[in-house]
């Protein structure tokens, strides 16, 4: 067949795929589109000697298949026209109009960089290309603030190019696959296209590593033939488990992606995938949301459920707009292992394989996917326009957001933020906005126990924390807050705040990183029961001041005590009965000095006190107060004695040297206040 034909008939297969869903004027937007490519294209070829117009076509036929608008189908058609062919931007804009224009700008790669003056001519060569990826990579991500169709069509190019790869040199092959798992996979996970995600790693793989994509494709096929007794038996017993309990729901066993095979043998070094249990998950799609709940109940009631792996996906979705219920269950008669069952319905299940843009693209209604999905997007415009980074911080900022795994933090609203794993309270303070970064004092932390605490800006961020940032108007960042940085965002801006400013960017060393909230919470230790580093503290707000005491102080579990008791008790006030308190760290406190108490007891002799005053002067501790009595008819005396203390060394140090001193035969801390007997209550 002639290569003319060969691109006619593939074009009549997209109009095909569009005439299922457009109307005459849409049709006639996507002609158009190919008679400007096709012409543009004209006589160039692919490496692999096929016309390049089929290239553009295939990218534009993937999104017809999903039903993507004739805007974005024209663009497809179009996108490599500027970058390759004499016609201009500008002419497409005359010709489609402006938002085209802009789909195809956003997948045009940048060229325009200034040339190394230093290093040799293939050193010079890759810096080049370097800079030209970055600058290509943000301007991709600045377009998709403006369109978020922009990441489809480059997603479904890059899909392309890597089923047509065999024609390229191997090293060609591997740097394209590579790429593809550094920036493009991870793309397509954050925008919840998981079918091309899956598609592109087994894909990158393969060119990566011949051999090993070879030897896993071997062994998924061999493990999956070795179970498929016990797959079809336990889709059976869903299938009745399910009908018994009157949820009407399809089963369908899925096997783990290659490319997800052969990441988990490298996590966990086994490389036996006889071994690896969630081999195959079962699929179960119902038709509404209650229905999934039905699901999940009828299965638990036949078979024990593993608790830490249960997940509720639909109630609290993921970042990417997925969602689920998932559950690990045992007790199959006959089958010893655990099995994965994923639960959804098929509104869900189309979420899962293409994302919420790509299914808001092929919406009617309009195209922009109001969800976190589109808020990340435009959290990466905000990143720029604030801090102004260069082309290469802006793509490590974004591509250290893309590949670590996500987890939610609620706002006190109720809102949900997602921050990389690992994140800190001031990660947290600057994904809401710069300028409460910038003044972040620290955190009121809410965990899964449901009790509150005071944390540093410091502090890492666990799974649905509820946390509340505390600003001070004096605060403002220095070189120390950049160890407590875990995201590049977070980084970037403090390095601004500090460029600007004038200010050092490397820790001095005599710079403290302690992280402190005394002077913007305005925190007092309790004189009750003199806290001290190596106790269990709570904070217990009165007025504009939190006081902190050990959580076994007889007055601070009074107060406790008090916040439990019912509004209208006559042994209660309005104000006790909402008092808040929780749980405190020293280390987020940090205060400058605090008081130690001691009871030091030894054989009465002459200069005892004065040997005692001696030692504590000796380790700068400051005498606050000292009182001594003397046993005569035992040769006893107790010296009581209260000192400021500004490191835990200094007190330990002195201690020891007070036991060596002649005649004293203890050293303790002195109770001021008796604690209470018994357990911490929960916080109200």
């Amino acid at each position: 067949m002639a290569t003319a034909d060969l691109a006619v008939d593939s074009f009549h297969t997209l109009l095909h795929y569009c005439a299922e869903y457009m109307d005459g004027s849409a049709l006639e937007t996507v002609r158009r589109a190919y008679t400007v490519a096709e012409r543009a294209h004209r006589g160039t070829k692919r490496v692999s000697g096929e016309p390049y117009i089929e290239h553009p076509i295939a990218v534009a036929q993937w999104l017809a298949e999903r039903r993507v608008a004739a805007d974005c189908i024209a663009a497809a058609l179009l996108h490599d026209v500027v970058e390759d062919t004499p016609v201009s931007l500008q002419r497409l804009q005359n010709q489609f109009g402006p938002v085209v224009a802009t789909l195809v700008d956003g997948v045009t790669k940048f060229d325009a960089v200034e040339e190394p003056d230093e290093g040799d001519e293939l050193t010079r060569k890759r810096e080049i290309k370097r800079q030209q990826q970055a600058e290509t990579l943000r301007k991709l991500f600045l377009k998709m603030a403006e369109d978020p169709r922009t990441a489809l069509i480059k997603i479904a190019d890059r899909l392309h190019n890597l089923r047509t790869l065999e024609a390229m040199r191997a090293d060609k092959q591997a740097a394209k696959a590579r790429e593809t798992l550094e920036i493009y996979v991870p793309l397509a996970a954050r925008l919840g296209m998981g079918e091309a995600k899956y598609a592109m790693e087994d894909l990158a793989l393969r060119y990566i590593d011949p051999r090993r994509y070879a030897w896993l494709s071997e062994q998924i096929a061999q493990e999956a033939a070795a179970r498929a007794e016990r797959t079809q038996a336990t889709v059976h017993a869903l299938h009745r488990v399910l009908a018994h309990h009157s949820v009407p729901a399809e089963v369908t066993p899925h096997i783990k992606h290659l490319y997800s095979v052969h990441r988990r043998m490298l996590e966990t070094g086994n490389e036996n995938i006889g071994e690896m249990s969630d081999f195959i998950t079962y699929q179960v799609l119902v038709n509404a949301n209650h229905d999934c709940y039905g699901a999940m109940y009828a299965i638990h009631s036949q078979w024990q459920q593993i608790d830490r792996r249960v997940r509720d996906y639909i109630g609290a979705p993921k970042l990417n707009g997925y969602q689920a219920l998932h559950t690990t269950v045992f007790g199959f008669v006959g089958f010893e292992d655990p099995f994965d069952v994923h639960i959804r319905t098929y509104a869900m299940q189309q979420i899962a394989d293409s994302g919420p843009v790509l299914l808001a693209a092929a919406q009617a209604s309009g195209w922009r996917a109001r969800d976190r999905t589109q808020a990340w997007i435009d959290q990466v415009r905000s990143w720029q326009h604030e801090l102004s980074l260069s082309a290469t911080d802006l793509v490590e900022a974004v591509r250290g957001d893309l590949f670590q795994d996500q987890i939610f933090i609620f706002t006190p609203k109720g809102a949900i933020k997602d921050v990389p794993q690992g994140a800190t309270v001031l990660d947290f303070a600057y994904r809401i906005h710069t300028d409460l970064g910038n003044q972040c004092a620290g955190a009121k932390v809410t965990g899964s126990d449901n009790i509150m605490r005071l944390e540093g800006r410091d502090y890492v961020l666990q799974d649905r924390d509820t946390v509340s940032v505390l600003t001070d108007a004096d605060t403002h960042p220095t070189a120390a807050w950049l160890p407590m940085a875990h995201t590049h965002h977070a980084r970037d801006a403090i390095l601004h705040y500090l460029r600007v400013n004038g200010l050092p960017t490397e820790v001095e060393e005599h710079e403290e990183t302690a992280v402190s909230l005394s002077r913007a919470a305005s925190v007092r230790l309790g004189a009750c029961c003199e806290p001290t580093p190596d106790d269990d503290l709570i904070g217990i707000p009165t007025g504009k001041q939190l006081v902190v005491h050990r959580t076994q102080c007889r007055f601070a579990q009074e107060h406790i005590a008090r916040c439990a008791v019912p509004v209208g008790n006559d042994h209660a006030t309005q104000t006790d009965a909402l008092r808040p308190w929780f749980h405190v760290r020293w280390a987020t406190i940090c205060p400058d000095r605090y008081r130690v108490s001691l009871k030091i007891t030894g054989r009465d002799r002459s200069g005892l006190i004065m040997d005692t005053s001696g030692v504590l002067a000796q380790y700068d501790l400051n005498i606050v107060s000292m009182g001594a009595l003397s046993i005569s008819t035992r040769y006893k005396a107790v010296i009581r004695v209260t000192v400021e203390v500004r490191r835990p060394e200094q007190l330990q140090q002195a201690w020891q040297r007070l036991l060596n001193v002649p005649g004293i035969v203890s050293v303790e801390r002195r109770q001021r206040v008796p604690v209470a007997n018994g357990s911490m209550p929960s916080q109200p």
